[in-house]
C-alpha cells in the first residue's frame, strides 16, 4: 500500500510539474514583488532603522531603496586605509555611483545619507600602481542581503563596469542590470557570475551606465548562474589571444527560472563566440515561468553559441515570438545531450521556438509536443546529424505544423540514429509537420497517425539514404498539398509496419509510402505490413505504396471489412508498385480499381514469387485498373520484363469498364494461377488473364485453376485467356460462356466441370517438334455439354491457322455437342463452316513425318447442328482421327488408312461431318 501512495504522489507531482512548466511568463511586476518563499531569498528582517553607507577596503555597506541592508565585499583591497589621501578616498568613492531616494547622488559620510539605490559600480577608476598594474584584476565581488522589515530581501545592482580588468567570482543575492569585464590578452574574463536575476530592474539603470541590459565579457566566462529570470542580454566575446580555446566559452549556463524576451528593452539572450559546457534552463520548479520565451524584437530570448555545446536541459517550454530567432537556440558547433520537458512551440518570426544545430547533435528527448506557427522554420529541430530523438510522454504529444514554411519540423542533414514520436505527426504549411533527413536513418517510429496538410510535402518522413525500419502506429493520410502525408525513402527500407492504412489526397503522392525514390538504386523494401489497406484519392500516385527495388514480403489488411488496395481518380492510386521482384504479397480483402489509370493495382515490373488474395481483382473504370501485372511503364524509364509466379484470387476477376481492368497480365510467364472465376467486364481486355506479352519473354504458364467459371464481357476480348506459350492444364470448375482460351503452343490438359459454350478453345502445337508428335491439346475433357464453340489445333494468338502438324489427344465431353468445331491442322475453305470438302491441311508448318490427328472423341450425349444448315458447317476434322462415338450409338468403323474418310453427323441436320483429309 505504501508502495502505491509513492507511486500516486509521484505521477501527480509530475502532472503538476509539467503543467506548471507550459505557463507563460510571468510579468517582471509580479515577479519582483513575489513571496519570499517564491523568490528563493532566505534572509532575515533588520530593524525598521535608516543606517549611513560605509566605506572600507574592501567593503561598502548601504540600505537600499525598501530598506534592506546590503553589503558589497572585494576580495582585494580598494586602497590603504592608512595611506589613503583624501583625494584619493575621493576617487574611490566615485567607484560606487548611488542615487539617494532615487533624485540625487549621496557621497559616503553625508549627514543626510538615507536610503540609496547603487547602479554603478566602476572599477575602471581604482587606481593602478606606479608601474601602471591594475591591482584590482582578478577581484571577486560578493552583494548580500540583509532583509529589513518592509524589504524584499534583494538587491538591485545597476551595472558592474570592469572593461578592460578580469573579475574572479560575482556573487549578487538581488539583481543586476549588466556587467562589462575581460580584456583581449587574458583567456577567462569573468571566474563566474551568480545572481539572482539578470536584468530585471527598471530602476537601477540610469545615465550613469546609459540604460543598458547587454553584459559584454570578452574572454571567457566560468560559470553562470540565474537563480530566477534572465531578462538582459549575456554577450561573451572572444578576445582574440592565439592559442587560447577558451576564449569567448562559458563553462556553464544554470537559469533557475526562464530566459525571457518578452519584456520591452530586454533582449532575454546569451550569445557566446565559442561554445558553452552546459546550459540548464528552469530547473527551479517553484517558479512559475520556466523556459526560453521568444520576445517582440530580433533574437529577443535566445541562447546564440558559436561554437559547440555540451548539453542542454531545459524544465520547461521554447517558445517562439512574433520576430525572427525569438525563443531560439542555436549552436554552430556539436551538442551533446538535449532534454526538455516541456514544449517547443513556434511564433511568428523566422526560426522562432526552434533548435538550430550546425552539426551533430547527440540525443534529444522532449516530453511536450513540437508545434509550428506562421514562421518559417518555426517550431522547429534542425541539426547536421541526430543520435537519436524521442518527442512525447503520452499520446497528446505530437509533432504539428502551422501555416510556415518547414514548421513544425525535425530536419536532420546528415543522418539520424532513431526517431520516436508517441503521438501524431500533422502537416499543415509548405514542409510543414516534417521529418527530413539527409542521409541515412536508424529506426523510426511514429505511434499515432501521420496526416498532410494543404501545403506542398507537409506531414512527411523524407530520408534521402536507407532507413532500418519504419513504424507508423496510425494512418498514413494525404491531402491537398503534393506529396502531403507521405513517406519517402532514397535507398533501402528494411521493414515498414503501418498500423492503420494508407489514405490519398487530392494531392499528387498524397497518403504514400515510396521506397527508393531513385529507380536508379534498385534500393527496395524488406517487409512492409500494413493493417487496413490502401485508398487512393484524387492525386496521382496517391495512398499508394511504390518501391523501386526488390519488395521482400508484404502482408495487406482490408480496409475493414471491404477492399485491400482501392483506386481512386488519381492515375496510380491506392496502387502497389514495385520496380523489380515482389517475393510474397499476403492480401485480405478485395483490390479494387477506381476512375484513375493503374489505380486500385499490383504492378511488379520484374517478377512477382507468390500472390495470395483473399478477395476479387475489381476492375474500375480505368486502364489497368484492379489488376495484376508486370509490363513497361512510363512511371520509370526502363523496359522490363519477368515472370509473375503463382497467384491466388480467392473471390476471382472481374472486369470494369477500363481497358485490362481487373486482369492478371505477365511481360513473361506465370506460375499456377489460381482464381474463383473470370468474368469480363465492358473495358477492352477486361477481366483476363495473360501471359507472355514481352517479345523477349516466354509466356509459358504452369496451370490456371478456375474454381467456378469463365465468362466473357460486353468489352471487346474481355473474359479471355491469352497465353504466349505453353500452358501445363486448365482446369474450369464450372462453365466457360462467351470466352476466349488462346495459347501459343500447347496445353497440356484441359477439364472443364460444365458447359463450354460461345467460345473458342484454341493451342498452335508444341514449341519443339518431336520426331512423330507436335500436340496441341493433351487432352480434353467437358463434363457438361459443347455447344456454339471451337476447339482448334495449329491456330496461334491472333485466330490464324499456322501449323498443320497439330494433333489434339483424347476428347470427352460428358452431354451433348451442338453447333460447334474440333479440328487439328485443318483450316477450313469458307469462314468458320468445318467439315467440308473445302477443308484442307494448314499452308504452314508441316512436316513430312507428323500427320495432324485427333486421337480420339467421346461424346455421351447427341451430336447435332443447326436448325440453319444452309449457312453454317461443323466438323471433326483432321488427317487422322483415331475413335469417335457419341450417344449411345457404336463407336463409328473408321479405317486405319490415313485420310479420306467423311461420316456425316448431326441427328438429321446435315451440318455436322467428320472428316479426315
Amino acid at each position: 500500500m505504501a508502495g502505491n501512495f509513492v507511486i500516486r504522489w509521484w505521477r501527480q507531482w509530475r502532472v503538476a510539474r509539467r503543467a506548471a512548466a507550459q505557463l507563460a511568463p510571468v510579468p517582471p511586476a509580479q515577479l519582483a514583488r513575489a513571496p519570499k518563499a517564491l523568490r528563493g531569498s532566505s534572509l532575515e528582517p533588520l530593524e525598521g532603522r535608516i543606517a549611513p553607507a560605509t566605506l572600507t577596503p574592501t567593503m561598502v555597506t548601504y540600505q537600499d531603496l525598501d530598506g534592506d541592508t546590503v553589503t558589497v565585499k572585494f576580495s582585494k583591497a580598494l586602497y590603504n586605509a592608512t595611506t589613503a589621501t583624501p583625494s584619493q578616498i575621493a576617487n574611490i568613492k566615485s567607484v560606487f555611483g548611488f542615487t539617494s531616494d532615487g533624485v540625487s547622488f549621496s557621497a559616503f559620510g553625508d549627514a543626510n545619507s538615507g536610503a540609496q539605490q547603487l547602479q554603478l559600480i566602476d572599477l575602471t577608476k581604482v587606481p593602478s600602481s606606479l608601474l601602471n598594474v591594475r591591482l584590482i584584476d582578478g577581484v571577486s565581488i560578493a552583494v548580500s542581503v540583509k532583509q529589513g522589515i518592509a524589504g524584499d530581501g534583494l538587491a538591485e545592482i545597476g551595472q558592474i563596469y570592469a572593461d578592460g580588468l578580469v573579475l574572479g567570482a560575482v556573487a549578487i543575492a538581488g539583481d543586476l542590470g549588466n556587467i562589462i569585464v575581460g580584456n583581449s590578452t587574458t583567456a577567462t574574463g569573468l571566474k563566474s557570475l551568480s545572481v539572482h536575476s539578470l536584468g530585471f530592474s527598471s530602476t537601477s539603470q540610469s545615465a550613469l551606465n546609459s540604460t543598458s541590459y547587454e553584459s559584454i565579457i570578452t574572454g571567457a566566462l566560468g560559470r553562470l548562474t540565474v537563480d530566477t529570470q534572465l531578462y538582459g542580454y549575456v554577450h561573451v566575446v572572444d578576445g582574440f589571444l592565439a592559442n587560447a580555446p577558451a576564449l569567448g566559452k562559458i563553462g556553464s549556463v544554470s537559469i533557475g527560472g526562464s530566459i525571457d524576451g518578452t519584456v520591452a528593452g530586454k533582449l532575454g539572450s546569451i550569445f557566446t563566440d565559442r561554445g558553452i559546457g552546459s546550459i540548464k534552463v528552469g530547473y527551479d520548479v517553484s517558479l512559475m515561468s520556466r523556459g526560453i520565451f521568444g520576445g517582440t524584437v530580433d533574437n529577443a530570448g535566445s541562447i546564440r553559441a558559436s561554437g559547440s555545446v555540451g548539453s542542454l536541459t531545459i524544465d520547461g517550454v521554447l517558445l517562439g515570438g512574433a520576430m525572427t530567432s525569438t525563443g531560439l537556440v542555436s549552436v554552430d558547433g556539436d551538442l551533446g545531450v538535449v532534454k526538455i520537458s516541456g514544449s517547443i512551440l513556434g511564433g511568428a518570426g523566422t526560426n522562432s521556438g526552434a533548435l538550430i544545430v550546425a552539426d551533430h547533435l547527440g540525443s534529444m528527448r522532449i516530453l511536450g509536443s513540437i508545434t509550428g506557427a506562421a514562421g518559417v522554420n518555426s517550431g522547429s529541430v534542425q541539426a547536421g546529424g541526430i543520435g537519436a530523438f524521442t518527442l512525447g510522454d503520452s499520446a497528446v504529444d505530437s509533432l504539428t505544423g502551422g501555416t510556415g514554411k518547414h514548421s513544425g519540423s525535425i530536419t536532420s542533414a546528415l543522418g539520424v540514429g532513431s526517431v520516436s514520436i508517441l503521438g501524431d505527426v500533422l502537416g499543415s504549411g509548405e514542409r510543414s509537420g516534417s521529418i527530413t533527413i539527409g542521409g541515412n536513418a536508424g529506426a523510426l517510429k511514429i505511434n499515432g497517425a501521420f496526416t498532410g496538410g494543404t501545403g506542398d510535402f507537409s506531414g512527411i518522413v523524407e530520408v534521402t539514404g536507407r532507413t532500418t525500419a519504419i513504424t507508423i502506429g496510425g494512418s498514413v493520410l494525404g491531402a491537398a498539398g503534393i506529396a502531403s502525408g507521405s513517406i519517402s525513402v532514397g535507398e533501402n527500407l528494411g521493414a515498414l509496419t503501418v498500423g492503420g492504412h494508407l489514405g490519398g489526397g487530392v494531392g499528387n503522392n498524397s497518403g504514400s509510402i515510396f521506397s527508393g525514390v531513385n529507380f536508379s538504386s534498385g534500393a527496395g523494401l524488406g517487409t512492409a505490413k500494413i493493417a487496413h489497406g490502401l485508398a487512393g484519392g484524387a492525386g496521382n500516385n496517391s495512398g499508394s505504396l511504390i518501391v523501386s527495388g526488390k519488395l521482400g514480403t508484404l502482408k495487406l489488411n482490408a480496409l475493414g471489412a471491404g477492399s485491400a488496395l482501392l483506386g481512386g481518380t488519381g492515375a496510380y492510386s491506392g496502387t502497389l508498385f514495385c520496380g523489380s521482384t515482389i517475393g510474397q504479397l499476403n492480401v485480405t480483402g478485395d483490390v479494387e480499381g477506381g476512375d484513375g489509370a493503374r489505380s486500385g493495382a499490383i504492378q511488379a515490373q520484374g517478377q512477382l514469387v507468390r500472390a495470395a488474395i483473399t478477395g476479387a481483382l475489381k476492375g474500375g473504370a480505368g486502364t489497368y485498373s484492379g489488376s495484376i501485372f508486370n509490363q513497361t511503364d512510363p512511371l520509370v524509364d526502363q523496359a522490363v520484363s519477368g515472370r509473375l509466379g503463382n497467384i491466388q484470387v480467392r473471390q476471382g476477376l472481374q472486369g470494369g469498364a477500363g481497358t485490362h481492368s481487373g486482369s492478371i497480365e505477365a511481360e513473361g510467364g506465370l506460375g499456377m494461377v489460381t482464381v474463383d472465376s473470370i468474368a469480363g467486364g465492358t473495358g477492352v481486355g477486361s477481366g483476363i488473364v495473360r501471359s507472355g506479352t514481352s517479345v523477349a519473354e516466354s509466356g509459358s504458364t504452369t496451370a490456371l485453376v478456375v474454381i467456378h467459371g469463365i465468362t466473357g464481357g460486353w468489352g471487346s476480348g474481355s473474359g479471355l485467356v491469352e497465353i504466349d506459350g505453353s500452358l501445363g492444364s486448365l482446369k474450369v470448375g464450372g462453365n466457360v460462356t462467351q470466352s476466349v482460351v488462346r495459347v501459343a503452343d500447347s496445353i497440356g490438359s484441359v477439364s472443364i466441370a460444365g458447359d463450354l459454350a460461345q467460345s473458342t478453345l484454341s493451342a498452335r502445337g508444341q514449341s519443339v517438334q518431336g520426331l512423330l508428335t507436335d500436340v496441341a491439346f493433351g487432352s480434353l475433357k467437358i463434363l457438361g455439354s459443347v455447344s456454339n464453340s471451337f476447339i482448334l489445333a495449329g491456330y496461334d494468338l491472333s485466330g490464324a491457322a499456322v501449323n498443320a502438324d497439330a494433333q489434339i489427344g483424347a476428347v470427352t465431353v460428358g452431354v451433348n455437342w451442338s453447333g460447334s468445331s474440333l479440328v487439328a491442322g485443318v483450316q477450313a475453305g469458307s469462314g468458320t463452316n468445318f467439315g467440308q470438302m473445302s477443308d484442307a491441311v494448314i499452308a504452314g508448318t508441316n512436316s513430312a513425318m507428323i500427320i495432324s490427328r485427333i486421337a480420339s472423341v467421346k461424346i455421351g450425349g447427341a451430336v447435332t447442328g443447326t436448325a440453319n444448315p444452309g449457312s453454317d458447317h461443323f466438323g471433326f476434322v483432321a488427317q487422322e482421327i483415331g475413335a469417335f462415338q457419341s450417344g449411345s450409338d457404336a463407336a463409328l468403323a473408321l479405317s486405319k488408312t490415313l485420310g479420306g474418310q467423311v461420316f456425316e453427323l448431326g441427328g438429321g441436320t446435315s451440318d455436322v461431318s467428320l472428316r479426315e483429309i
